[in-house]
């Protein structure tokens, strides 16, 4: 690989950072995409990792690092606030079962035994 084709993964890197950034997460068709941009994205690390400090060191990508940086980081904060909505809404469902379960008049265990291990 050449400093040319680096540079050109670099500004392919920096697609699927604003292509991920783009998805709507709430969107389950979109989670196949999302899988394919991600493994194509860690590929193309692989690829640059050599190549990162001569990158690094020249202007022109130098911003295109940072702006890929910069989407990175706003789809993490993306991704958390999803991840927290939906661990809010697991919450909820699993606590309406319970209140449904605690009124019912069916009993889970119909036979057993009971031990008092005090005397």
């Amino acid at each position: 690989m050449s400093l040319e084709d680096a540079i050109v993964d670099l500004h392919r890197m920096k697609e699927i950072s604003a292509m991920l950034h783009e998805l709507d997460l709430e969107k389950e068709e979109h989670y196949e995409q999302l899988a394919e941009l991600q493994q194509e994205q860690a590929q193309l690390r692989e690829q640059l990792t050599p190549w990162i400090s001569q990158l690094s060191q020249r202007a022109e990508t130098r911003g295109i690092i940072q702006e890929s940086i910069a989407l990175e980081q706003a789809l993490h904060i993306k991704v958390v606030k999803y991840h927290e909505l939906a661990k809010e809404q697991i919450d909820k469902l699993r606590a309406g079962t319970q209140s449904r379960n605690a009124y019912s008049g069916t009993f889970y265990q119909t036979e057993g035994y009971f031990v008092d291990r005090k005397k």
